[in-house]
């Protein structure tokens, strides 16, 4: 008797890659505002010391703490995201799930910030990717593979 195997969708492979892509952005960003916030904001301070800060405004000033914050919730996002595209990748049940809810968070991420500071187009461009692999996600062909398509 041979074994069935189950070939993968292109979908599937898609958002693996939106995944791990996104995965690496997490990372970069995570690590470059805990990077930001830990050691560079220290030395621009100490470096600044006593001048005049006249010149500098409300936006321009950072919340000391919030860049680690940020990028520790970055990271732990990043990490799931690699789980999350392995999981796409061998056609795990638990990874369609995975996907979805990084989806709709990245979704709802972009469009809290797109509402904040609408000049940035670049954040839109999140919002229809995270469109895109939720559309991917629902194939039928998609769902199947991952065992989603199926009642137990």
């Amino acid at each position: 008797m041979q074994s069935a195997t189950k070939s993968r969708p292109r979908g599937a492979t898609i958002a693996a890659t939106v995944s791990i892509i996104g995965g690496i952005a997490g990372l970069f960003f995570g690590i470059g505002f805990i990077a930001q916030d830990a050691l560079l904001h220290p030395l621009i301070e100490s470096a600044i010391g006593d001048l005049p800060r006249q010149n500098l405004s409300a936006d321009q000033a950072s919340t000391p703490g919030f860049g680690i914050a940020l990028g520790t919730a970055f990271l732990p996002l990043a990490i799931v995201s690699f789980i999350a595209a392995s999981g796409l990748l061998k056609g795990r049940r638990w990874a369609w799930t995975a996907t979805l809810v990084l989806s709709i968070a990245s979704m709802a991420w972009y469009a809290f910030t797109v509402a904040l500071i609408p000049s940035n187009g670049g954040r839109m461009l999140g919002v229809i990717i995270g469109a895109v692999t939720i559309y991917f996600l629902y194939r039928p062909h998609v769902k199947a593979y991952l065992g989603k398509g199926l009642r137990s």
